[in-house]
C-alpha cells in the first residue's frame, strides 16, 4: 500500500551564533510515501541546504526547502536509511514544500552528484563519535 508523504510536525528552527547554523528547536516529524516514519529531534543541528556560497544568489541555504533540507541533514546524520532513499525524501518534501520543479531537479541533481561527499563525511563524524563515546 503506497501511502501519502506528509509532514507530522512543523520545523521550529533557531540560529547559532556562527551565522551558518541552525538548531532545531521541538521535535520534527515526517511520514514517507513508503510508510517509514522518522521524528528529528530537538538540539540536531543543521546548515539548512548545504548550497554553496558561489549560487546563493540562485539557491539561497533557506527557501520554500528548508524543511525538507532539514530532514535530508538529519538522515544523512543517521543512515537510518540508504543515501538514495534519503535523497528521495529530500525530492518527496520538496515537492510537499510548493518548491519549483526547476529548483527539485537542480537540487536532487547536486545531492546525487556530489552528496556521496557528506555522507560519508557524516559517517566518519558518527564513528568519531561512538568512538569517543565508548573512550
Amino acid at each position: 500500500m503506497n501511502h501519502k508523504a506528509k509532514f507530522l510536525t512543523h520545523c521550529l528552527l533557531s540560529p547559532l551564533a556562527d551565522g551558518r547554523n541552525w538548531r532545531v528547536e521541538s521535535p520534527f516529524g515526517y511520514l514517507t510515501s513508503w510508510n517509514f516514519h522518522f521524528t528529528v529531534p530537538v538540539g540536531f543541528k543543521t546548515d539548512l541546504a548545504s548550497i554553496p556560497r558561489l549560487f546563493w544568489n540562485i539557491l539561497p541555504p533557506f527557501g520554500k526547502y528548508t524543511e525538507a533540507a532539514v530532514l535530508h541533514d538529519w538522515l544523512y546524520r543517521t543512515h537510518l536509511v540508504p543515501r538514495p532513499d534519503a535523497d528521495q525524501v529530500l525530492l518527496e518534501a520538496m515537492a510537499l514544500c510548493h518548491v519549483p520543479r526547476w529548483q527539485c531537479a537542480v537540487i536532487y541533481g547536486a545531492v546525487r552528484l556530489f552528496g556521496w561527499c557528506a555522507w560519508h563525511d557524516e559517517k566518519r563524524w558518527e564513528n568519531r563519535r561512538i568512538k569517543h563515546a565508548n573512550d
